[in-house]
């Protein structure tokens, strides 16, 4: 257990510093097109929850049923500003995790309800977020 936690705090504190870092220069970054680092910088998040998620199945023989379970429990962090323009929520299907979600929030550059979602079993990104990315390419 005690390995299991200092673990996931080595690997939340890296997701928090690479985020801030990320985050940070987007908003320092006056460009025109925001979207490229909100991608980046929200798909980080996703990846570090699935792999808090996997620590907290570990000890507790089921998935997290919300991101502030994990950050009440120390298996997360996600820095202020991550927080304050994205809204994560987790899906769970017969207890199992199945979809996770972030919904810009008004806070954020390109406005708010533009959605980035991850499907756990398919491994595909998609939502309005990720095509108007994907179509700016």
């Amino acid at each position: 257990m005690k390995k299991t936690v200092f673990t996931v705090q080595i690997w939340c504190a890296a997701a928090f510093i690479g985020s801030m870092l990320l985050l940070s220069c987007a908003s320092v970054k006056q460009q025109s097109d925001p979207i490229p680092e909100l991608i980046e910088g929200v798909k980080m998040v996703i990846i570090t929850t699935i792999n808090a998620n996997q620590f907290f199945k570990e000890d507790y023989k089921q998935d997290a049923l919300s991101f502030v379970m994990l950050e009440k429990m120390d298996y997360l962090m996600i820095d202020p500003y991550t927080k304050k323009i994205f809204a994560f929520t987790l899906t769970l299907k017969d207890g199992k995790l199945v979809t996770i979600t972030a919904t810009t929030t008004e806070e954020s550059p390109v406005g708010s309800g533009k959605k980035v979602i991850y499907d756990v079993n398919s491994q595909n990104w998609s939502g309005d977020l990720v095509e108007l990315y994907r179509s700016q390419k």
